[in-house]
């Protein structure tokens, strides 16, 4: 904001959407000036909202502050700014009973009067969805409010982005409709579905498995309360697996839901090869930075050991159980936080089972920002399984360590007991460490060394931990961090240099 030489302002108004700011202007005719500095800043915000804390925090720290130039662009983007606040808070009337700009061109003084008043906050009323697809009551459940909830923008925005996130629908729209004779906000939802099938084909790699095919199909629209059905192959070499799912969407239908299963996977690694036919139901339900799961399958196995070509058929009902707690926030380049991951499962000789057993795993993750770019994680891991003849359990229960996700430098299941062959044969124990040091090197790839140390074992008197390390690169991607391993054991020292791939979403 500039004055030339000849011109003589005494006051100029004008008009900003349905708001007139006044601005005054003493001065003489003079040379070309400076922009004006800030030496009065008087803003205030009056009615019901005043101690909003959306409000107060934009206050604290406003873009206009005391000895800074004024500029037009940042007086109008600030006004705006306080209004649009209030408003997105359900102050639906808020409007300024002064706003005025006084500028003193002898001294290049300028003085900031702001005065907003909120009237009274607007409350949600009713959730209007125009489809014909699902049950109102199912798609209240996406809702983050109910009615009678204080309106807030940003909750509406969390309803857009669960829909979204539903995998129901082409398009949504949302309109909120203030009402001032009793201060509500009906909100109209206008949503179009996606087809009623759904087909995906992929194919990928990992060292563990090699290179592998997949092929889903789902079909929605199974009833009024978003249940579906779905189907999924995957092919490998040395594994395949399909899934016949049957889901029923929960209190939360982004997190909970019940699933009745019918599969069978085929599995031929160093220890074993089998083949596991199973159908079951699972439920499961997130509490906050909670999950727990509960689970009831029938397994049917066909399995041979290198310790005995015979093919053993064995059948179980397993139930199982599961805790999980998560406090990872992502913060910068890395999240930072921990986790920690309880699965227990068992079963009972006497129900439809060839042994009894019970078995528990522990997991925990933390990860560690050392600054902006450096972090060091850990991932550690322990099992055991309470049964009699552990021989005569399936070898798929039995613990085995070695690959990606246990110790590098080892192939996958690679490591536990042997007989006197040297044959695996699984373990009754279970313990792996992970420890990691990554360091971001280019946008959002990264590299880090690691060690590991771990091992399968079936007494606490000779674990015989195995040792490995290596470098790495990490990409960090939207689906999650895609990682490359070299990886060598290290003691004893033994075998050839291992290279790797992984993804981590956790971490």
């Amino acid at each position: 904001m500039r004055l030339w030489h000849g011109l003589i302002v005494l006051m100029l108004c004008f008009s900003c959407g349905w708001a007139t700011d006044k601005f005054v202007f003493k001065s003489q005719i003079q040379r070309p000036t400076p922009q004006a500095v800030i030496s009065r800043l008087k803003i205030e915000v009056t009615g019901p909202g005043q101690d909003n804390i959306a409000i107060r925090n934009l206050l604290k720290s406003p873009a206009l502050k005391l000895g800074q130039a004024l500029t037009m662009q940042q007086y109008n983007r600030f006004k705006t700014t306080l209004q649009n606040t209030a408003i997105s808070q359900g102050y639906f009337d808020a409007h300024y009973l002064e706003h005025e700009v006084r500028i003193k061109l002898s001294s290049q003084q300028a003085q900031v009067i702001l005065k907003l008043n909120t009237g009274k906050q607007y409350h949600f009323s009713h959730i209007y969805f125009k489809q014909s697809t699902f049950s109102e009551q199912f798609l209240q459940r996406f809702a983050p409010f109910k009615s009678g909830d204080a309106y807030q923008q940003e909750l509406v925005n969390e309803l857009q982005s669960n829909l979204a996130s539903s995998g129901y629908f082409n398009s949504i729209a949302i309109v909120p409709v203030p009402n001032k004779n009793d201060y509500s906000v009906p909100i109209h939802v206008n949503l179009s579905p996606r087809p009623k099938q759904q087909y995906q084909l992929g194919a990928g790699f990992g060292t563990d498995t090699g290179i592998r095919a997949l092929i889903g199909w789902k079909l929605r629209y199974m009833g009024t309360e978003g249940q579906y059905l779905s189907a999924q192959i995957q092919a490998a070499r040395n594994y395949s697996n399909a899934i016949l799912s049957y889901v029923i969407p929960g209190a939360n239908p982004l997190t909970d839901y019940s699933s009745f299963d019918l599969g069978r996977t085929y599995s031929d690694i160093a220890p074993y090869t089998a083949t596991d036919t199973a159908f079951g139901f699972s439920h499961v339900v997130l509490h906050g930075p909670w999950q727990t799961s509960l689970g009831l399958t029938q397994h049917f196995i066909q399995a041979t050991e290198p310790a005995n070509t015979t093919e053993s058929a064995q059948k179980y009902l397993v139930a199982n159980a599961g805790l999980n707690y998560t406090k990872l926030k992502q913060i910068g380049y890395y999240k930072q936080g921990y986790a920690w991951d309880i699965q227990t499962q068992g079963a009972s000789q006497s129900i439809l089972s060839h042994s009894s057993f019970l078995q528990g795993v522990l997991r925990l993750y933390s990860s560690i920002s050392l600054n902006q770019n450096d972090r060091f994680f850990i991932k550690l891991s322990g099992g055991a399984i309470a049964v009699n003849n552990l021989s005569n359990l399936s070898p798929l229960f039995r613990f085995y360590a070695g690959g990606v996700d246990s110790v590098r430098g080892y192939s996958y299941k690679s490591l536990g007991p042997t007989d006197s062959n040297g044959n695996l044969i699984g373990g009754r124990y279970l313990t792996t460490a992970n420890f990691n040091f990554e360091r971001r090197i280019w946008h959002n790839w990264s590299g880090l060394v690691f060690y590991d140390v771990g091992n399968a074992f079936n007494s606490l008197h000779n674990m015989d931990l195995q040792k490995g390390a290596g470098i790495g690169a990490s990409w960090h991607s939207a689906v999650g961090t895609i990682n490359f391993y070299i990886a060598h054991p290290v003691q004893p020292v033994q075998g050839p240099w291992r290279f790797d791939i992984g993804i981590e979403t956790l971490l």
